[in-house]
C-alpha cells in the first residue's frame, strides 16, 4: 500500500505503545493515507469487547491502530489469507499469528492480552464457524464487528486505476457494528453484520461518485490502440479503444443539433452501433433509453410514454423487420450515419482522441466532475407477468456493478467475455456494454443470443473467455457444440431462470466447461450474486471453503448484502429458513420511473424488497426458490412453481431428450382459489406426472391438474421463458377443461 518508508522509521513492538514514535507513526499515517468512518458507532473500550474483522491487510491494521488511538493487538490463525500479507509487517503492528488448535490457541491469547490491557482484534478468516463460536464462548466476549476496506482494494482501484486516488493517498474505509452480546453470538449474525457493513463501506467509495462518461473516456484512453470490440456482424471488425471514442464523440455532436431531449431511445441490437449509441448519449449528458423491442406493440408504447420518448436511435433495417414497433415521431439511422462518416473525418477526430489528456476531452464534452446517483440509463422490466416497469440507473449503480464483478472477475482471468445479449437486457447493458467501455475485458458482439451456431463460431474463432447465458440456451449449445470449439471458455455464467442440476452436470461432462449459475435483477444493475470456479474465493464475509454449492446461485458480490423475511409479519429470518429476499448495496437502484408508490413499496430504509422467495445458508449460499409471483396460494398452502419444475425435469429429463421443458403455473380456481396448470414441450400423461411427483416426496397439493402439451414453449430474446404468454396459455386450457 505504499507504506514500506514507514518501516524505516518505526520498529519494533513500539509502533502501538505512547510516546515519541506512536506520535511519529500518527503524524506520517496521518498525511501518507487516512481513515473514513461510514457509521457513527465508535468501537468502546472494555474488558470484555473482542473486535472480530473478517480479514486485515497491513493498510487495515494500521489504520485501525490510529483510529482507535488505543493499545491494540492483532490475533489470526495460520490458515488465513491475510494473515501472511499482516506478517511482513510485524515492525508496523502487533500480531500474533496461531498455527495448531486454532481455537484454544486464540481462546488464551485473548485472555491474557485483556490482562494486559489490550484491546483485541480477532480475524476469522481461516477460522470455521465452529471454532470463532468457541472463541467468543470460552473468553465470554461481546462482539464488536469491524469491516475495513483501502479503497485501492476495490476493483475500481485495483483494475481501473483512473479511479485510483491521485498521488500518495491512502484511505481506508472503516465501519463499526452494533455490540453482539455473548450469549446472542452466532457465527451466523457475525457474517450477516459484517456483509451489511462491508456494503456501507463500499458504497462510501469515492471513485463511485464518478460520472459514467469519465469512466468511459479514461477507460477507452488506456486502450487506445487495443481492441475493446469485435462486432460479428460487420464480418469480425475490430474496433480499438480510440476508435469508438473518435465515433462517440462525433455522434455525441450530432445528437446535440438533432434533439435537445434528456431522454434518447435505443432500438439496437448487440453490437458496436449499440455501444457507440449509449455512449453517445451519455457523453452529452444524456439519458439512453434501451427499449426492449421484443415486449410486443403496447408494452413499447407504455415505455415510451413512461419515460417521455419522441426521439430514437436505431437503424433502417431494425425498423423494416419491426413493422409493429410503435415508433416515436423522429428517427434517427445511426449505421447510414456512421457508414456516411468520411473517413478523414473520423480519422482527425481519432488524432485529437490521442493527443489530448483525457481531462481536456472531458473539458471539451462538458462532462461533470460527478454523475452519482443521477440517471444514466433506463431500462424496462420484461413485462413477463405484467406491464413493464421503467428502471431508472444511476452512474453510481452501474460503476459499482463494475466493480463487484471486476473483484471476483478480474481481467487477467476474464479477458474476453460474448456479447450477445441486448442492451435492453440488464445483463447486455452493464456487463457486455458498459463493463468494456470503462476498461474490463474485450467483448465479440453477436446479433442474438438465439443464434447458436453463429455464437459457438465466434467462442472457437476469437477464443472468449467468458459466456453469458440462460439453461433453455445451454441446451443448444450441448447439441451442436463440440468440446473443441469451446475449449477457450474458462466459465459459463447462466441467470435469467433456475439452472436444472442435471443440465449444468451433463454440459460440464460433455464438453467441459464449468457452468455456474449466477443471480440478478434490472433493479440490482443487474448482477446480485453468482457461483464461481471451487478455486476461486469471495471476501464477503466469513469464506467458506467452497466457491461454488450446486443448487445455490452462489454468494453475494462483495458489496452486497443480504436479509431474509417472513412474508406475512416482515421479521427478520434466521440462517436457513426461507422467505423474501431484500438487497442494498450501491447497485441497488433508486425508485421506478414515474412510480412513487411502487417504489415506496420495495424500497425500505435502503432496503429493496425484491419479491424473491429463498434463503441464506450457514456458508453465505444464496439459495432461490423462486418469484412470489411464482406460487400459488391452494388450501392455504403457498405452492412454489419452480420447485415442481426443478422435481420433474430432474426425474424425467432421462427418459425424455435434452430440450425437454416444462414450465408450471396457476390460474384462479372458484373452489381451490387456484389450480395449477403444466405446460411441457413433450407428450406427458398426467398419470406419468403424479407418479413421478408423488416418487419425490411432494404433496398432493402440489400436483398439476390440467396439462397442456406445446412443442414451442414460448421464449422471449433473452432466452428466458415468456411467463405472460405460458399464463395466458394455461388461462385458455382452464377455461377449455372447464367448459
Amino acid at each position: 500500500m505504499g507504506l514500506a518508508p514507514l518501516a524505516l522509521i518505526i520498529s519494533g513492538n513500539r509502533v502501538i505503545g505512547g510516546g515519541v514514535m506512536a506520535g511519529l507513526f500518527s503524524w506520517f499515517w496521518r498525511r501518507l493515507g487516512r481513515v473514513k468512518r461510514v457509521c457513527a458507532r465508535q468501537a468502546e473500550e472494555g474488558g470484555d469487547r473482542l473486535l472480530v474483522a473478517n480479514c486485515l491487510s497491513c493498510a487495515e491494521a494500521l489504520a485501525l491502530t490510529v483510529d482507535l488511538r488505543k493499545p491494540l493487538y492483532f490475533l489470526a490463525c495460520a490458515k488465513s489469507s491475510s494473515a501472511g500479507r499482516l506478517a511482513r509487517w510485524l515492525g508496523l503492528v502487533r500480531l500474533r499469528v496461531v498455527e495448531k488448535d486454532a481455537a484454544q490457541a486464540l481462546s488464551e491469547r485473548v485472555v491474557m492480552l485483556r490482562q494486559k490491557g489490550y484491546l483485541v482484534c480477532l480475524c476469522v478468516d481461516g477460522l470455521a464457524d465452529d471454532e470463532v463460536e468457541k472463541i467468543v464462548r470460552r473468553t465470554r466476549s461481546n462482539v464488536i464487528p469491524m469491516a475495513a476496506l483501502p479503497y485501492a482494494r476495490l476493483a475500481l482501484g485495483r483494475n481501473f486505476r483512473h479511479f485510483s486516488h491521485q498521488g500518495f493517498d491512502v484511505t481506508v474505509g472503516v465501519c463499526y457494528g452494533a455490540e453482539i452480546k455473548t450469549m446472542d453470538f452466532t457465527a451466523a449474525r457475525l457474517r450477516r453484520d459484517l456483509m451489511e457493513m462491508l456494503s456501507r463501506v463500499v458504497e462510501s467509495h469515492p471513485g463511485l461518485k464518478k460520472h459514467l462518461a469519465e469512466a468511459s473516456v479514461r477507460g477507452l484512453k488506456q486502450k487506445m490502440f487495443r481492441t475493446v470490440a469485435i462486432d460479428t456482424y460487420v464480418h469480425g471488425k475490430k474496433f480499438s479503444g480510440g476508435i469508438l471514442l473518435a465515433l462517440a464523440w462525433l455522434l455525441a455532436e450530432k445528437l446535440e443539433t438533432l434533439t435537445d431531449r434528456e431522454r434518447i431511445g435505443v432500438v439496437m441490437p448487440p453490437g458496436v452501433g449499440a455501444m457507440v449509441s449509449n455512449l453517445a448519449c451519455v457523453l452529452i449528458g444524456r439519458t439512453p433509453v434501451n427499449l426492449n423491442f421484443t415486449m410486443g406493440r403496447r408494452a413499447n408504447e407504455i415505455s415510451i410514454k413512461q419515460a417521455g420518448l419522441d426521439f430514437v436511435i436505431t437503424s433502417e433495417l431494425v425498423v423494416k423487420r419491426m413493422a409493429d414497433f410503435p415508433w416515436t415521431t423522429r428517427r434517427f439511422d445511426v449505421v447510414e450515419w456512421l457508414l456516411s462518416l468520411p473517413k478523414a473525418e473520423i480519422f482527425k477526430r481519432w488524432l485529437k482522441v490521442i493527443i489530448s489528456p483525457a481531462s481536456w476531452i472531458l473539458e471539451d464534452l462538458d462532462v461533470p466532475p460527478r454523475g452519482d446517483n443521477a440517471e444514466a440509463g433506463i431500462l424496462f422490466t420484461s413485462g413477463s407477468v405484467g406491464d413493464p416497469k421503467g428502471v431508472p440507473l444511476s452512474h453510481r449503480n452501474i460503476l459499482t456493478n463494475i466493480a463487484q464483478i471486476t473483484a471476483i472477475l478480474p481481467n487477467n482471468f476474464i479477458p474476453s467475455v460474448l456479447g450477445s445479449l441486448p442492451t435492453f437486457h440488464s445483463f447486455g447493458f452493464t456487463v457486455t456494454l458498459w463493463w468494456p467501455l470503462v476498461g474490463g475485458p474485450r467483448v465479440v458482439t453477436c446479433v442474438s443470443p438465439l443464434e447458436t451456431v453463429k455464437i459457438i463460431e465466434a467462442v472457437e474463432k476469437y477464443r472468449l473467455a467468458l459466456m453469458i447465458t440462460t439453461p433453455t440456451l445451454l441446451r443448444n449449445y450441448m447439441k451442436k457444440a463440440t468440446p473443441s470449439q469451446l475449449a477457450s471458455l474458462e466459465l459459463i455464467v447462466t441467470g435469467a431462470e433456475k439452472l436444472p442440476i442435471p443440465l449444468g452436470r451433463e454440459f460440464e461432462e460433455k464438453l467441459g466447461v464449468i457452468v455456474c449459475e449466477g443471480y440478478g435483477m434490472t433493479e440490482g444493475t443487474p448482477v446480485i450474486s453468482t457461483n464461481l470456479p471451487d478455486w476461486m474465493r469471495v471476501e464477503n464475509g466469513i469464506r467458506p471453503p467452497r466457491a461454488r454449492v450446486i443448487g445455490s446461485v452462489g454468494r453475494p458480490l462483495p458489496g452486497v448484502a443480504v436479509r431474509v423475511i417472513k412474508p406475512e409479519t416482515e421479521e427478520e429470518l434466521p440462517i436457513n429458513e426461507t422467505g423474501i429476499l431484500l438487497y442494498r448495496g450501491g447497485n441497488i437502484f433508486n425508485g421506478y420511473l414515474e412510480r412513487p408508490a411502487e417504489s415506496e413499496q420495495v424500497l425500505r430504509d435502503g432496503w429493496y424488497v425484491s419479491g424473491d422467495v429463498g434463503r441464506v445458508d450457514e456458508n453465505g449460499f444464496l439459495y432461490i426458490e423462486g418469484r412470489l409471483s411464482r406460487f400459488s396460494k391452494i388450501g392455504g398452502e403457498m405452492v412454489p412453481h419452480g420447485v415442481i419444475e426443478r422435481h420433474l425435469l430432474e426425474a424425467l429429463r432421462l427418459t425424455m431428450d435434452e430440450e425437454f421443458n416444462v414450465v408450471v403455473t396457476g390460474v384462479n380456481d372458484a373452489k381451490k382459489g387456484e389450480v395449477l396448470v403444466l405446460l411441457t414441450n413433450r407428450e406427458l400423461g398426467r398419470e406419468t406426472v403424479l407418479q413421478t411427483l408423488v416418487k419425490r416426496g411432494l404433496p398432493n397439493l402440489w400436483i398439476p391438474r390440467l396439462i397442456r402439451f406445446e412443442p414451442n414453449l414460448p421464449i422471449m430474446s433473452n432466452g428466458k421463458i415468456d411467463l405472460k404468454t405460458c399464463k395466458q396459455l394455461a388461462e385458455e386450457t382452464a377455461l377449455t377443461m372447464t367448459k
